[in-house]
């Protein structure tokens, strides 16, 4: 890849990822940098692979099949005493906007119910994993229009206000 491509890609494909309607997955995150380093389908994967306790965070060890709001936030807590990449995983969720909503929902064809399933965080990492493949086919895409006239590309780009 070349430079014009790395610096330009991330901002096409966002843009186009915007005007269909999707969320990027290379977004920036939330305010806080030291909780939010992984992105949606590793946060969600973390979780999965953390359940049982995610669960239990806000219940004390009740567990109920079912991640609450206030169990992500209790999981989200230094003071619980979740490994550093689980409550990354949970302050990510709550951080991102609309995320929470989106897994909540992923496995009921858009009806919550407020609580997140394991098969709720499935499909939102199925459905991650895809947006990823289509970013990354855009950017392949990209990457071919720039191997053929990168510098006609950018003055174009550029004559239309970068849009």
């Amino acid at each position: 890849m070349n430079r014009v491509m790395l610096a330009i890609a991330p901002i096409v494909a966002s843009a186009a990822l915007g005007l269909a309607g999707a969320t990027p997955a290379f977004a920036l995150p939330p305010a806080h940098p030291t909780n939010t380093s992984c992105g949606n389908a590793t946060a969600a994967a973390v979780i999965l692979d953390n359940f049982t306790s995610v669960e239990t965070a806000a219940h004390h060890n009740a567990p109920d099949g079912r991640i609450s709001h206030n169990d992500l936030v209790a999981t989200g807590r230094f003071e619980n005493g979740h490994p550093l990449r689980v409550q990354s995983a949970a302050n990510h969720v709550l951080r991102t906007p609309g995320l929470e909503s989106q897994i909540d929902t992923a496995a009921h064809g858009g009806n919550p119910d407020n609580n997140i399933s394991r098969n709720d965080l499935r499909h939102e990492i199925a459905q991650q994993i895809w947006l990823t493949r289509e970013v990354d086919n855009l950017l392949d895409e990209i990457d071919d229009v720039l191997a053929e006239g990168a510098e006609e590309f950018v003055r174009q780009y550029c004559q239309n206000g970068g849009s």
